[in-house]
C-alpha cells in the first residue's frame, strides 16, 4: 500500500506508527513462533495489536520470474537471476526466499531469515523483559536521520539494498508443506514478477523515495534527500483495539518535523544472512509447532526453537538470569529431537 507523502510523490504506507511494546496474546508468548511453516519456526515479534510485527519474509518467488534491469531491457532467464543474486547454479534450487524493500505488507516489517535471528538476540531473552521494550514506528513520509560518522551533519539512513517484487494474490502457487501432514499451505501472499527498477540504485530509490524527494549528483554518485521529515514521538495517544482479547492499548501518536534543505543518505552495505539447518528425529516436535499451544517452556517445539536459536538463558542485561550451565542443560535437552 502506498500514500501521498504531502510533495507529490507516493510513498510505502506504515499501517501502524507510533510507539507500542512488543507483546504476546493469547497462548502465544513474546516470540510468536508460528505453526505456519511459510513463518519458518522463526519468531514474529509483534509490535501493535492488530498482528503486525517483525518477521522473517514469508514470501517466495520462482528464480526464473522476469525481471527489468532498465528501461526495456529484460532478463527472463534464470541464469542471469543466479549471477545478479550470487545464487549457486544448482539442480533443486528454484525458489527464492528474499525480502521485498518499500511496500509489501499491511503493515509487518520483513527481515532476511537469518537477519531476523539477530535483531531478535539483540533483545532480552525473556519474555518479561522483552514485553518491555518500545517499538516507535515513524510517520509514513518520515526518514531515520543520524549522524552516523560524527562529523556534526546528519544523515539520511539507507542500505544497499535494490530488490522488490509484485505480489500476486492468494493461491497463485503452493510453496510449502506442513512436514507431518504433506498438505500444502498457501500464504497469503506470493511473490510475482520483480519491479522494473529493482537491481538499479538510481531507479530504485526514486520510485521508493519519490522523484520529488531526492536529488542525485551524476559525478559523485551520492544521494540526497530534499527537506526531509522525522518522526517524534509522544505528543497524543490513540488506542488501539486488540483483535483478539477485545480490549485497548494506548499508542504514542508520532508527529512530523521537518528540516530545511539537502541531507545526504547514507547507505550501509547490506551483509548476506547466515543461517544453520537442524534436522528434526520426531514426529512430535512438528507436532507441537503446528498446535502453537503452550508456553516457551510447556511446548516442545518452540523450547526447541528457542534453545536452538539462543533466545534462552544468556541475554544482553546483567540483571537477567544467564547461566552457562542453565543453556547447556536446555541445549543437552533440544539435542535429542534432531540428527
Amino acid at each position: 500500500q502506498y500514500v501521498n507523502d504531502g510533495e507529490g510523490n507516493k510513498v510505502p504506507r506504515i499501517q501502524t506508527p507510533g510507539a507500542m511494546t512488543f507483546h504476546g496474546r493469547g497462548h502465544y508468548d513474546v516470540d510468536q513462533i508460528r505453526g505456519k511453516t511459510y513463518y519458518a519456526w522463526i519468531p514474529k515479534m509483534n509490535y501493535d495489536r492488530l498482528g503486525n510485527g517483525y518477521h522473517n519474509p514469508a514470501v517466495s518467488s520462482r528464480i526464473e520470474t522476469k525481471i527489468t534491469l532498465a528501461e526495456g531491457e529484460h532478463a527472463g532467464s534464470i541464469k542471469r537471476v543466479r549471477e545478479l543474486l550470487n545464487i549457486p547454479d544448482e539442480k533443486g534450487l528454484v525458489r527464492l526466499h528474499v525480502v521485498a524493500r518499500g511496500g509489501v505488507s499491511s503493515g509487518c516489517n520483513r527481515l532476511a531469515a537469518g537477519h531476523m535471528w539477530e535483531l531478535r538476540n539483540i533483545f532480552p531473552s525473556s519474555p518479561k523483559r522483552m514485553a518491555q521494550v518500545k517499538y516507535r514506528g515513524s510517520n509514513s513520509k518520515d526518514y531515520d536521520l543520524f549522524d552516523i560518522d560524527g562529523d556534526g551533519t546528519l544523515e539520511v539512513m539507507g542500505v544497499k539494498y535494490y530488490i522488490a517484487y509484485s505480489l500476486a494474490k492468494a493461491g497463485a502457487s503452493t510453496i510449502f508443506k506442513d512436514p507431518t501432514t504433506g498438505k500444502a499451505e498457501v500464504p497469503k501472499r506470493n511473490a510475482g514478477a520483480y519491479t522494473g527498477q529493482s537491481f538499479n540504485r538510481v531507479r530504485f530509490l526514486t520510485h521508493l523515495l519519490g522523484a520529488n524527494q531526492i536529488k542525485l549528483n551524476s559525478d559523485t554518485k551520492v544521494v540526497s534527500l530534499i527537506d526531509p521529515s522525522y518522526s517524534l514521538f509522544g505528543a497524543k495517544r490513540v488506542n488501539q483495539r486488540d483483535s483478539y482479547s477485545r480490549t485497548r492499548f494506548a499508542i504514542d501518536k508520532p508527529f512530523s518535523v521537518s528540516l530545511k534543505g539537502e541531507y545526504k543518505m547514507y547507505e550501509q552495505t547490506y551483509d548476506q544472512d547466515k543461517l544453520q539447518f537442524y534436522k528434526m528425529n520426531k514426529r512430535s516436535m512438528f507436532k507441537s509447532l503446528a498446535s502453537e499451544k503452550g508456553s516457551d517452556h510447556t511446548n516442545q517445539g518452540k523450547f526447541f526453537v528457542r534453545t536452538l536459536g539462543r533466545i534462552v538463558g544468556c541475554g544482553p542485561y546483567t540483571d537477567e538470569y544467564c547461566w552457562e550451565s542453565s543453556f547447556d542443560q536446555e541445549l543437552k535437552s533440544s539435542l535429542s529431537y534432531v540428527k
